[in-house]
């Protein structure tokens, strides 16, 4: 795939929109253009993720569906080498470069609506206009939202006195400043990276450096005589270091814990994380109401009705609607938690410089006064940003986004807060997730050196719908696993007192035991979680001579037996499982209680070649009756009654 696709662009090249040629008739210059295609290209990671959010990254490589994104991967975007940004669609034929990506996957085409296509990526990127060549404007009228002209500006240069960036100080009101760096190379409002030193000109010949905080104090020291004997910048304030001594003399108490146990710290990072589908998003909203309340949620208790913002970027509004009306808290708490809860609807927003700040203006102005106490991020995946290094699996590019993206959200919004990210587990095998199941984290090495607490929900049945909850404190006592479920709307720990309330859990138990009474039973089960089913003769075939059963005609004398009692049944609808039809067999396929079968859906796994698979029940739709031997009708298939328990074979239907 990767030589046709360079081959296409050996071909195509020539075909390319001419953007030295529309810089005459565009809002910009040819150098403009150029700076926004660095722009993409340098994030480009980044740039596909936002308008790909189903992508993947593979060998080099970013996979997607089609320019419309969905899943798949027909459509190829090259990320390295001279041919980084170049992409080629092969169900379609079609194929350009990262502005062409932007443009049609927006509905735009470079060719009619290319204003529009630059005036977007200069707003992802954070990139302020170009100045029209007919108008000549004053430096100090440099357009700066609505902080009014700056009071001071500072100029950074190289030592030989290239200019390579600009800060602009605003006093907006009294008492409050505000400042804009200018990265002149990137033509960006941020600073450079990494961050120069001042007067680095000064620096070339000078005898002794000084360290002070801020340009000011660095332009008035050198305003006072002292440019000429020694080289002056800005530095942040001295690390803290304390003696032993120091430490143990501190008698100030220790935080009190934000959710008990330690699970949630003053400004500490917890990681909420789990399988896709296992009911994250569900449970973290039912969590963060309960802290919002300050009510206990599975032996989770706040420390006081908590100020929390949600930033969820998964459920659309209607449905995130739907789940709240669906909490179950009592009417004082509920009054709590409508005031102290505030929640996004799915955000559509990537994180980066441009993110954060719109983000942060928006938490701001709903918290005036009173910031939140936790700051949750849900998904990690739908936000993410890893500053063009990676996805989320890469351990550089997560730890860029949690020092660089999270942290500076955290700092900005609340540095007390706690932070919880909820992020997805990639596949293991059972034995790696048994020995260590937060291995199973995307980006583990850098996430797991980060955060100070972590759950996950598990699911270790597909079959059941009881989860476990399972722990990792940094700095707390271990925690036991627990058993969870959802039961009339609410989440509850589940053990051995509670069967009556949880009588669907206790039956599969009761199941479970009565398919040890036979070991052929339990090959059923066993096999259809791999895809497999079988008619009699197919299995008596399949297995004779195996575990011990026997011969095939002793097989199929203990499939009768086992039918005839009632802990076989059968089902016809093969169609329903992807099955092949059961042709002439009298019964149909052989059916268990509890029996899941788990179908292929999806592409395959580019690394392994697997496809991902989802379960589904298998219901029976014929019994063998006792008395006369026929192939009679299920009445109801959700209901598994034995012939032990009724003398009437049709009410063990």
């Amino acid at each position: 795939m990767a030589g046709t696709l360079l081959g296409w662009v050996l071909m195509h090249e020539s075909s390319y929109f001419d953007f030295n040629d529309a810089a005459d008739r565009l809002p910009g210059t040819t150098e403009d253009i150029e700076g926004l295609r660095h722009a993409l290209i340098d994030r480009l990671e980044s740039v596909l993720l936002f308008l790909f959010p189903q992508g993947r990254i593979r060998g080099g490589k970013f996979y997607v569906g089609d320019i419309d994104g969905s899943p798949g991967k027909s459509l190829v975007v090259e990320m390295e080498g001279a041919r980084r940004g170049l992409w080629f669609d092969f169900a379609t034929d079609m194929g350009g470069d990262v502005f062409d990506a932007w443009g049609l996957s927006r509905n735009l085409s470079v060719k009619t609506d290319f204003t529009r296509i630059l005036e977007e990526v200069r707003q992802w990127c954070g990139v302020a206009p170009p100045i029209s060549k007919s108008i000549k404007r004053d430096v100090r009228q440099q357009p700066v939202d609505e902080l009014g002209p700056y009071t001071a500006i500072w100029d950074y240069q190289t030592a030989d006195g290239t200019l390579i960036a600009r800060v602009y100080r605003y006093d907006p009101e009294p008492g409050r400043k505000e400042f804009r760096p200018w990265d002149v190379r990137a033509r960006m409002w941020r600073a450079p990276d990494p961050r120069p030193l001042y007067n680095q000109p000064a620096m070339a010949s000078a005898r002794q450096v000084v360290l002070v905080e801020g340009e000011k104090c660095a332009q008035a020291l050198i305003e006072a005589g002292a440019g000429d004997r020694i080289t002056v910048k800005t530095s942040t304030s001295a690390l803290p270091i304390y003696t032993m001594g120091e430490i143990l003399d501190d008698d100030t108490p220790v935080p009190t814990d934000l959710v008990s146990n330690r699970i949630v710290m003053h400004g500490c990072v917890t990681v909420f994380g789990g399988a896709p589908k296992v009911g994250k998003s569900d449970f973290l909203l039912a969590w963060l109401a309960h802290m919002a309340a300050g009510v206990a949620f599975l032996d989770m208790v706040p420390a006081r009705p908590l100020k929390v913002v949600y930033i969820q970027a998964e459920v659309r509004y209607p449905y995130l609607k739907e789940r709240m009306h669906n909490i179950v808290l009592p009417k004082e708490a509920l009054a709590l938690a409508r005031r102290n809860l505030m929640v996004t609807p799915q955000l559509q927003l990537v994180l980066n410089d441009e993110g954060l700040e719109q983000l942060i203006q928006s938490i701001s102005a709903h918290f005036a006064g009173e910031p939140p106490d936790i700051i949750a991020i849900d998904p990690i995946r739908n936000v993410f940003d890893g500053g063009g290094v990676g996805g989320e699996n890469d351990n550089d590019a997560m730890m860029f986004f949690l020092t660089r993206r999270v942290a500076k959200l955290h700092l900005a919004v609340n540095p007390d807060a706690g932070v919880i990210l909820v992020h997805h587990t990639k596949k293991i095998t059972k034995r790696q997730f048994e020995e260590d199941p937060f291995q199973a984290f995307a980006g583990a090495s850098s996430l797991r050196s980060y955060y100070s607490a972590s759950l996950m929900l598990h699911r270790p049945d597909e079959a059941s719908t009881v989860r476990q909850l399972i722990f990792e404190l940094r700095n707390g006592p271990g925690l036991p696993t627990r058993c969870v479920d959802k039961v009339d709307n609410q989440w509850m720990i589940v053990n051995g007192s509670e069967r009556l309330v949880l009588k669907e859990y206790g039956h599969r138990l009761d199941a479970e035991r009565l398919r040890k009474l036979d070991v052929i039973l339990q090959i059923l089960l066993d096999e259809s979680l791999k895809g497999n089913c079988y008619t009699a003769n197919q299995f008596a075939e399949a297995f004779e001579g195996k575990a011990g059963l026997g011969g095939e005609r002793t097989i199929r004398e203990r499939l009768s037996a086992l039918a005839t009692q009632g802990y076989i049944k059968y089902f016809r609808n093969a169609q329903d499982y992807g099955l092949p039809s059961i042709g002439r067999s009298k019964f149909g396929y052989l059916c268990v209680e509890d029996m899941v079968v788990n179908l292929p859906q999806g592409d395959p796994d580019p690394d392994t070649g697997e496809v991902p698979t989802v379960p589904h029940r298998v219901l029976p739709t014929h019994y063998k009756c006792p008395l006369s031997g026929a192939a009679m009708p299920v009445e109801n298939p959700e209901v598994w009654v034995y012939p032990e328990t009724s003398n009437d074979p049709q009410e063990s239907e």
